[in-house]
């Protein structure tokens, strides 16, 4: 167990610095109100919606007056930027528990701030700045987090690496992002260019001594990469350091956080998803319990021993849960799961509320997009397919191909308007934009009479058979219901009397159904679709091919 005495030793001397010329310079207290409040926006600004959400939520300013002054000089320094990480905590609440990992870190909002202080140093000291970027490339961890902070504090850019990529891959990413150095967990850093410098992700007390080096920030940080799926092609980089605090504030509206928390994190830090509620749990002081490897087992034994109130998970680990069952440990104080990334299978949502009952939250969006809409539990009782309704502040709108409004059960491309949306990708391309400031998401959806949005898949995905649309999910989620059926997955091939054929790709629940199960699902097929959505072939196969949310990767099927 890794823990850290506070010492006031690298902390600024005087409580009212702010940063001048790449490190502190001093202003009065009354400058550092004016000038935080001129950052945050004012309440008018947020509005009322997100004024009650950071009632709800707990949050709360300061009641000592050092304490506040200070709070305002962190957000002065950092904005509301990831480079903030335990900054405010530490102000607020010093000896509050912080991030828990399976590596042996238990550190507290103090420990963690004086942490990422540090490491700073050392990355500076090893010449990490503006132009020179850093990647990491690991499962979740204390250190993961603290390199978060940290590499945003010296200014340079951080490219999130999937830890399933291959050397190829990684190799080819670092040279495209221009990366100088790697933050790699040891069993992964064979995946480096050995060109490069690495440190241990998961281990942050073996970098370098910072060797004098002072701390200083660069103001507003470097550029946070993630990383887009990859489902029809190379991943491309989108910047999503700049995610405004009204984001946030429709977040906190819309789901059970709470200031104090305890989150287990089963999503993973390099995606979009884990990130973000990184960040809103260094702003809610909330304890973070850190899970590397999410099995069914590490995530319920982690959540009954810290008595977690969130677990943020992906489509995958909710379907290991739906499986596993609490098998009898005390989740008394579990307020909500919260999952992202793709679409969860309607029976997985049925077993998942018969084993946890009613606190699955799901929301739906993207790396470009941010999030739109949410699904909570009533929505998922009435239409455990749903996307669910529009998160406050969000519009989202179902267009035909002319722009003009889809009715309610009528398919169209889905636009969001948000403020977390991105300003485009890092090599200078983007999605498609409007003049009205909607961004498209490349996905299909329809509206139900209740205002409830369903996602029919990606538009680039729609298979045209015979000049009708056949929309994928609408032919798996009903194939899924075939008995034997474990998962499945359409796509459409090249035919020449119908332009496209159906093909369907079926995993047997277990060997058993195996011999003869593609006659049945042909005709089972016949009994629940339409005959220009029934598959033409059927291929019996192991598993699917699945990024880390669960999304299918169908360009390797």
């Amino acid at each position: 167990m890794r823990l850290y005495a506070y010492s006031r030793r690298g902390r600024p001397a005087d409580p009212f610095r702010v940063p001048g010329d790449g490190g502190y310079g001093t202003v009065g207290p009354v400058r550092i109100w004016r000038r935080t409040r001129d950052r945050l926006g004012s309440a008018g600004t947020l509005g009322t919606s997100a004024v009650r959400a950071w009632r709800q939520s707990g949050l709360s300013l300061p009641v000592n007056p050092l304490t506040g002054l200070r709070l305002s000089r962190d957000v002065l320094v950092h904005g509301v930027s990831p480079a903030i990480g335990w900054a405010a905590g530490a102000d607020r609440h010093p000896a509050a528990p912080a991030v828990v990992d399976g590596y042996g870190y238990h550190l507290t909002q103090r420990q963690a701030e004086d942490l990422t202080r540090r490491v700073t140093a050392t990355l500076r000291g090893l010449g990490v700045a503006v132009d020179h970027p850093a990647a990491v490339l690991g499962r979740n961890s204390a250190g993961f987090a603290v390199a978060v902070a940290a590499v945003a504090r010296t200014g340079a850019d951080l490219l999130y690496l999937n830890p399933g990529f291959t050397a190829d891959q990684v190799r080819d990413l670092c040279a495209a992002h221009g990366v100088r150095l790697v933050l790699a967990d040891p069993d992964l850093a064979d995946r480096v260019p050995a060109r490069l410098p690495v440190l241990d992700l998961t281990d942050p007390d073996s970098w370098p001594a910072p060797a004098g080096a002072p701390f200083r920030v660069s103001p507003g940080g470097g550029r946070h990469i993630i990383l887009t799926s990859g489902t029809t092609g190379r991943p491309k980089g989108a910047d999503r350091s700049r995610t405004p605090i009204t984001a946030a504030a429709s977040l906190l509206a819309a789901l059970p956080y709470r200031e104090g928390g305890v989150h287990v994190m089963a999503a993973p830090l390099f995606h979009s998803w884990g990130w973000l509620n990184h960040r809103l749990d260094a702003l809610l002081d909330s304890l973070e319990v850190m899970v590397a490897r999410p099995s069914a087992a590490a995530v319920l034994d982690a959540a009954e021993q810290y008595g977690a109130s969130l677990i943020v998970a992906t489509p995958v680990v909710v379907g290991r849960l739906a499986e596993a069952g609490p098998s009898g440990r005390d989740l008394s104080g579990l307020r909500g799961v919260l999952v992202s990334g793709a679409p969860i299978p309607p029976d997985v949502v049925g077993r998942f509320r018969e084993q946890f009952g009613d606190v699955l939250f799901n929301l739906y969006g993207s790396t470009e997009v941010g999030y739109a809409t949410v699904a909570g539990p009533a929505d998922l009782a009435d239409a455990p397919t749903t996307a669910g309704r529009p998160l406050p502040g969000v519009t989202v709108a179902l267009l035909d191909p002319a722009g003009a409004p889809a009715p309610p059960g009528v398919p169209g491309d889905v636009w969001v308007g948000s403020a977390a949306a991105f300003d485009g990708y890092v090599d200078g391309g983007d999605k498609p934009r409007r003049a009205d400031g909607l961004v498209a998401t490349g996905d299909v959806g329809v509206f139900d009479d209740a205002g409830r949005l369903f996602i029919r898949g990606r538009s680039d995905d729609l298979i045209i058979s015979g000049g009708e649309n056949v929309h994928p999910t609408e032919v798996e989620d009903a194939l899924r219901r075939c008995p034997g059926v474990s998962d499945v997955a359409a796509v459409g091939r090249p035919d020449d009397a119908f332009g496209q054929r159906v093909v369907c790709y079926v995993v047997p629940r277990d060997e058993t159904v195996a011999p003869g199960l593609a006659d049945a699902v042909t005709t089972f097929a016949a009994g629940v679709l339409a005959p220009f959505q029934r598959p033409r072939e059927v291929y019996l196969i192991g598993e699917l091919p699945r990024n880390e949310t669960g999304k299918v990767m169908r360009r390797l099927l």
